[in-house]
């Protein structure tokens, strides 16, 4: 399986590589910033910001070399008031594939909210964690909460609930940042919330006037996963049960090479290195894995053929290791001249054509007489057919191949 990761904010384009038809998709959006409160309530403490969602397609078809736009939502900022939602994050459109940010803390005592799953898109979807509110007894500022992870929602503190700590991370996620530490001579400012997806810690109290920002939420991300499929693999049967005209053979495919096989076979020439583009003969015997016979037919005698097995996917056709043999000779039958009652007349097995037989008898017996005695031809593949003779007397046998 191959991987391609986009983690810092922006636009791109993902260009799809060749021998690739499909791809899963997941997003994480991004973190939103800790507030940065100075005059308010809460001793002038932020709350947190909540971390961005996680959403996964399975599969998505794409096309080899087209481009497919990839939005890693941004981080929330802070500002010397709230600062910002974090970005949403998708693969070609929001409707495709979309993880929503978390969003920025907006005051003392509320909480950024994490991204939400039900309002993002994809076939698995989980929250990103709430923020926590600022102290109002110490000035500390409100946890960022965490990223949702591959496998389950963010952290967080109960939202609006006075709390320092961060969302811890979860699997595949990212972290929430700590709310600022209350310094009586200038105050701490939040922590910045974790890749993927965190959200950013608010502000602590600063007693002596002046101001202390909250903490950025963490930038989203996407993850793209697909499997680059190769031709198959395939080996090459040594032929088998060669006659005068047919032979057997086969293959075995033992990869399909991540793609689907659709056809599989032998090909054959008299000069070498046959293609399914350029040969003299070929069979086609099912599809995907495994071994399977192909009967080479329309031979010629005494000839020699070059003989591989293929197998062929989206990708293209490989083929297995190339072998070759040699058609069998025609043997010709066993002519008796004279022969004497009882006789037979013994055909050879290797029969090419059609074979006729002419009786010339020595005595007075008419040749019609003598043909309805015997079979007047023998056709291809019968076992060694024996002609029985049952004359008195003595004939002649001629053989005439046709």
């Amino acid at each position: 399986m191959a991987t391609d990761e986009y983690t810092t904010a922006g636009s791109y384009t993902w260009t799809c590589p060749s021998n690739v038809s499909s791809v899963q998709i997941e997003c994480w959006g991004a973190g939103g910033a800790g507030c940065s409160e100075s005059l308010e309530g809460g001793y002038g403490a932020g709350a947190g910001g909540g971390g961005g969602a996680y959403s996964k397609k399975n599969s998505y078809s794409v096309t080899p070399g087209s481009g497919y736009t990839v939005n890693v939502g941004a981080g929330g900022t802070y500002s010397t008031t709230y600062g910002t939602d974090g970005g949403d994050t998708y693969f070609v459109s929001t409707a495709v594939c979309m993880a929503k940010g978390g969003t920025h803390g907006s005051a003392w005592n509320t909480g950024g909210v994490g991204g939400s799953a039900s309002s993002s898109v994809g076939d698995t979807k989980y929250n990103g964690g709430n923020a926590g509110e600022s102290s109002s007894s110490n000035g500390w500022g409100g946890g960022g909460g965490s990223s949702a992870g591959t496998a389950s929602a963010g952290n967080y503190t109960s939202l609006n609930t006075q709390n320092q700590n961060a969302g811890t991370q979860v699997s595949g996620g990212g972290y929430g940042g700590a709310g600022g530490d209350a310094v009586p001579s200038g105050g701490g400012t939040g922590q910045n919330g974790g890749s993927p997806g965190g959200g950013g810690g608010g502000n602590g109290y600063n007693d002596g006037g002046g101001w202390n920002h909250g903490g950025s939420g963490g930038a989203g991300k996407v993850l793209l996963t697909y499997s680059t499929a190769t031709a198959p693999t395939v080996t090459t049967t040594t032929a088998s049960s060669i006659t005068v005209n047919t032979a057997s053979s086969g293959g075995n495919v033992t990869s399909d090479g991540g793609a689907s096989v659709t056809a599989r076979g032998v090909v054959w020439n008299r000069t070498g290195t046959p293609t399914i583009a350029s040969y003299l003969g070929k069979t086609t015997d099912g599809s995907g894995t495994g071994s399977f016979t192909s009967s080479l037919t329309s031979l010629q005698v005494t000839t020699k053929y070059y003989y591989r097995a293929y197998a062929t996917n989206s990708v293209g056709t490989s083929y297995g290791s190339e072998s070759n043999f040699t058609t069998l000779a025609i043997e010709p039958p066993t002519i008796v001249t004279p022969v004497s009652y009882p006789a037979k007349l013994t055909i050879p097995t290797q029969v090419y054509g059609t074979m006729s037989m002419i009786i010339e008898a020595t005595n007075a017996m008419s040749y019609s007489t003598m043909a309805s005695l015997l079979e007047p031809s023998i056709e291809i593949g019968l076992p060694k057919p024996q002609i029985e003779l049952s004359l008195p007397d003595i004939i002649h046998i001629r053989v005439d191949w046709l």
